[in-house]
């Protein structure tokens, strides 16, 4: 049975998740083809990479410091087959900064 807590955690996960996605991505995407990647998979093994997750989640939600959110893309990428689908990589890493 869901509760309210389970509840309020689910919306407040989709909509950081959501406002992440929906930011514009084009100079990830233009970045990644550039260098013969797929814009849609997420990879931690380059560090410009994580670096404009990190600024982006920060640009977008202050509220998560740039420590936690490195804390959990690693956590993502320790636990993930890499590279990652984007969305579902940034539902991990949104879900995780939720807990911290």
């Amino acid at each position: 049975m869901e509760t309210v807590l389970d509840k309020n955690f689910t919306m407040a996960l989709d909509a950081d998740l959501t406002m992440v996605i929906e930011n514009s991505w084009a100079s990830y995407d233009r970045k990644k083809l550039s260098e013969g990647g797929d814009p849609c998979y997420f990879s931690c093994k380059t560090n410009w990479e994580v670096d404009y997750l990190v600024g982006k989640i920060g640009g977008i939600h202050p509220k998560y410091s740039e420590c936690n959110s490195r804390k959990a893309i690693k956590m993502v990428c320790l636990a993930s087959s890499i590279p990652a689908k984007r969305e579902q990589f940034l539902e991990q890493v949104m879900g995780i900064l939720q807990l911290l």
